[in-house]
């Protein structure tokens, strides 16, 4: 299972005696961050699973989310492998929550990264640039900072707009990786779990593939496909080489 992820949480809070570039004593910390809410979807479903907590003790939102991630063979979040779920990872070990199973992290922030050069890269440009129909949120009623910190003080309207607002991000969130997803050769192969023998896009999982041409490498040759439903590229495992034709082949030193 494909699922999409994103979770909001509270800052971290200190006395500090300025506003710029503070080195903050150990002995200043009040309190540390935790889960505020969590949305949740699997790939291609439309029904968003969205949790919700408004105290610091995030136990109970912290398990949800790993039972989730238990049942997940691919994560896909905008900043999740630096952000998303080391912090996940820290609630649950805080918590003794024993760790899901293992999952494959697919993290659209390091795709655009890697593969494009955006203006910039979050959430909010990626969506503007790729016009996408569902555009992140702006929560203008509490705006920047403020939502958090009305929702910390128990604000039942700063609340709703956390929930709009976190739940539209697993929406544009969606489209963004859909865009991406052709075009990103690492790409974990989706296939791998199934049981089928029919030959499918690593990408999508779609059987609508063509042959188009040959992928080359120093010592072989290997069918090239495409995959008509979402455009990405991939290739046989298998060179067509023949035997005698590998045997004449040389590699450079």
């Amino acid at each position: 299972m494909t699922i999409l992820l994103d979770i909001e949480t509270a800052p971290s809070m200190a006395f500090v005696w300025g506003m710029w570039k503070q080195n903050i004593n150990p002995d200043l910390l009040i309190d540390r961050g935790y889960i505020m809410s969590c949305a949740i979807k699997e790939l291609g479903n439309k029904h968003i699973t969205y949790l919700e907590n408004r105290t610091e003790d995030d136990y109970e939102i912290t398990k949800s989310i790993v039972d989730w991630l238990h049942k997940a063979d691919y994560v896909i979040a905008h900043n999740g492998k630096r952000f998303d779920i080391p912090f996940i990872r820290a609630r649950a070990v805080v918590h003794n929550i024993p760790p899901p199973s293992p999952h494959k992290d697919i993290d659209t922030l390091q795709i655009a990264k890697k593969v494009f050069r955006f203006t910039r890269n979050t959430l909010a440009n990626l969506c503007e640039e790729l016009q996408v129909n569902n555009q992140k949120l702006k929560h203008s009623n509490f705006p920047g900072a403020k939502l958090w910190v009305e929702c910390m003080k128990g604000n039942d309207k700063a609340w709703k707009e956390m929930k709009e607002y976190n739940i539209m991000d697993i929406v544009s969130l969606e489209e963004v990786y859909l865009k991406l997803r052709s075009w990103y050769h690492q790409h974990p192969n989706i296939n791998i779990e199934d049981t089928d023998e029919t030959m499918r896009c690593p990408k999508c999982g779609s059987a609508n593939i063509v042959r188009r041409g040959y992928f080359t490498t120093n010592v072989g040759k290997y069918q090239r496909y495409r995959c008509k439903e979402c455009g990405g590229w991939s290739s046989s495992r298998y060179t067509n080489n023949t035997i005698e034709k590998r045997k004449s082949l040389l590699k450079s030193r």
